[in-house]
């Protein structure tokens, strides 16, 4: 049931603009703050990734070190070891025709 301002306030002899803002004003303390709480297990993962921001993508020093042996002749990977990677990844993969 519906009851229109405009007959509220004939009934009880109230204005409308008084009835519509009769309402008392919370003071600022009464007033409720939104709040977020974060569980600790973002809280975690917020920390962590922070610090892989800092982590470089590339390892430079293992790079400049491969290169310096494959300068050198001395970076030696058996062709077993290679043919094998290549099987593997060939295998773990899911291709779908």
């Amino acid at each position: 049931m519906s009851i229109a301002i405009a007959n509220l306030s004939k009934a009880y002899g109230i204005n409308q603009t008084e009835l519509k803002y009769s309402r008392p004003r919370a003071s600022r303390a009464e007033e409720k703050r939104d709040m977020v709480e974060f569980s600790a297990k973002s809280q975690d993962y917020s920390f962590a990734a922070k610090m892989l921001a800092n982590v470089p993508d590339v390892r430079n020093e293992t790079v400049e070190s491969v290169k310096a042996r494959m300068a050198a002749g001395k970076y030696d990977i058996p062709s077993g070891t290679i043919a094998n990677k290549i099987l593997t990844d060939y295998n773990n993969r899911q291709i779908s025709l």
